[in-house]
């Protein structure tokens, strides 16, 4: 009996350090406005919103469908040079270069082949296919540089997008409303490749108009290469087509091209037509195409 007495005025004792204790932690805690802008300031810098699947604006993680959100940012820390290689880290994607030089994506396996029209892809929101070969393949050279981010749908969700969307949908969200310059050279002993562009701006406040314009250029030079000359090369059934061979011999790869894309707006919103224009060869010693294999 003697011992519970002693213990209960041992607590009674402590009891209003202990108090004092939990009081001053309490204290220390934000208040409830600055807590809730922590919050938000780690959801925006977390969570992705887009709008492919649905056409209005939901979190990426939750939206009925395969989307993937690759943002510009991200691809340039990662050494990604266009858009076309940034397609090859999305799963269920595959990219690679045919024998003409066209970039070619396929997704789960369908719209791999030219003129396919299995894949929508848009920019900015509009549609790039067009109707002689169902592509908008100038969208694949887009510099990473000058992209927002790239929206990625998969699969049956593509449904809402219509023609071209069977496989699924690309949407490439270009930087708007910035001025940025930009210089890139790598290469190795083989290919040494060059580019550089940049984003020019033009906003004016009071007539709620805007106009933004990127524009970027590219130059690669390849090693001399020597394929074996084939049938088309040395002729058959009394018809020679020389230099129009897949393996005319020894040649140099060599590519160039330029991209330009204005985007005007006005009052928040951007004109339905949206002007892209690109070009890109690729130039043989002795022939137009590169080799087999």
């Amino acid at each position: 009996m003697k011992r519970i007495i002693s213990i209960l005025f041992m607590l009674a004792a402590f009891a209003p350090h202990t108090a004092q204790v939990f009081s001053a932690d309490y204290d220390s805690l934000p208040d409830d406005a600055a807590l809730d802008a922590e919050l938000e300031w780690i959801r925006a810098e977390t969570v992705v919103m887009t709008k492919i699947a649905t056409k209005t604006a939901m979190d990426a993680d939750l939206v009925p469908g395969m989307v993937t959100v690759l943002r510009g940012g991200a691809l340039e820390e990662q050494g990604i040079r266009t858009v076309h290689d940034a397609l090859s880290l999305v799963p269920g994607v595959s990219t690679h270069i045919n024998v003409m030089g066209n970039e070619i994506v396929s997704v789960r396996g369908l719209g791999g082949s030219l003129f396919s029209g299995n894949l929508k892809l848009m920019l900015d929101g509009v549609a790039l296919n067009d109707s002689l070969t169902a592509g908008g393949y100038v969208i694949y050279q887009l510099p990473v540089e000058q992209i927002e981010r790239i929206e990625i749908i998969r699969g049956p969700g593509s449904v809402i997008y219509g023609e071209y969307a069977y496989a699924g949908v690309v949407n490439v969200i270009t930087r708007k409303k910035k001025n940025r310059a930009y210089a890139r050279l790598d290469g190795d002993e083989s290919v040494r490749t060059c580019s550089g562009g940049g984003t020019l701006s033009y906003e004016h406040p009071e007539r709620e108009f805007d106009l933004t314009l990127n524009i970027s250029g590219l130059r690669s030079r390849g090693s001399d290469v020597t394929a074996g000359e084939d049938r088309l090369y040395e002729g058959f059934s009394g018809m020679t087509f020389g230099d129009f061979s897949y393996s005319p011999g020894a040649c140099k790869l060599c590519t160039a091209g330029q991209t330009g894309c204005p985007v005007p707006g006005i009052r928040e919103f951007f004109f339905v037509r949206t002007v892209c224009s690109e070009q890109q060869w690729r130039s043989f010693r002795n022939a137009p195409y590169p080799p087999l294999g």
